[in-house]
C-alpha cells in the first residue's frame, strides 16, 4: 500500500548567544537568547513551559548578574 507524504513546511532553524562580562573573579554580568524558526507545519519547541502552536516562532532571552559568596 503506498500512501503520499507530504513534508513542506517542516523546516526548522534554531541561532542562540550569549556573553558575559567580568566585573571581577566573583562578579560578572550576563545576557543570553535563542530564536527558533518554525516552518509553517512544524513545531520544534525549546520551552518546557508549553507547547507551541503549529509554526510559531518562539524568541527567548535572559539578562542577569551573578556573584560568588
Amino acid at each position: 500500500m503506498n500512501a503520499a507524504c507530504v513534508t513542506d513546511g517542516l523546516d526548522g532553524s534554531q541561532v542562540q548567544f550569549g556573553v558575559a562580562y567580568y566585573f571581577s573573579k566573583r562578579t560578572y554580568l550576563f545576557a543570553m537568547g535563542a530564536l527558533l524558526k518554525n516552518g509553517f507545519s512544524a513545531r520544534y519547541n525549546n520551552l518546557n513551559l508549553q507547547a507551541p502552536s503549529v509554526g510559531e516562532d518562539i524568541t527567548t532571552y535572559a539578562l542577569g548578574l551573578n556573584h560568588v559568596f
